[in-house]
Order: C-alpha cells, then structure tokens, then sequence
C-alpha cells in the first residue's frame, strides 16, 4: 500500500494505492510525473484521499510547465520558511 500527494494548479491531493494497484504501478510511480490518475474519491475521517486504480505517465514538454507559478510558489515557500519580517532564520 502507499499513499503520495499530487498537486497542480487548482491544488493538492491525497493518492491512496491499494496493494494490488499498488503492486501494478509502483514502477510508474518511480518515474517524474506528470501523471494521469483514475480512480475514485472516498471520505474518510472528515478528509477526502482518490483511492487510484490505475495511474501512467503523461507526454509532455517542459514548454507545457508553467515555470512563473513554479517560481511565485518556491519563492513564497522560501518566505514563509526562512525569512520572518526583517530577520532570516538559520536553515
């Protein structure tokens, strides 16, 4: 069993893989995504998780990434871990 979170530009999202999915796509998982994920969503302790039965890789191109959301996002992490008003916190 394994459990992986996605995310994308409307958010992200708990993958939950059975043993056998688990077992029939543990290689596709190895692999950089982007991923292509059916499956089915169940709540469970007041969260919601897609409980995949199948998932593969997607073709795609860097030419596709939005690199300015990626870059807004990994700057705003940045932010929010290490600097705090006019002081920077050691890593």
């Amino acid at each position: 069993m394994s459990f992986i979170t996605i995310e994308d530009k409307s958010g992200c999202a708990d993958i939950v893989m059975w043993p056998d999915v688990y077992a029939a796509y543990a290689e596709v998982t190895q692999r950089p995504g982007p991923y292509v994920i059916s499956g089915y969503v169940k709540e469970n302790f007041g969260t919601h998780a897609v409980f995949a039965q199948s998932i593969r890789c997607v073709e795609w191109s860097p030419s596709i990434v939005d690199f300015g959301l990626a870059s807004k996002r990994l700057l705003k992490s940045y932010n929010e871990e290490f600097v705090h008003g006019d002081e920077v916190k050691a890593a």
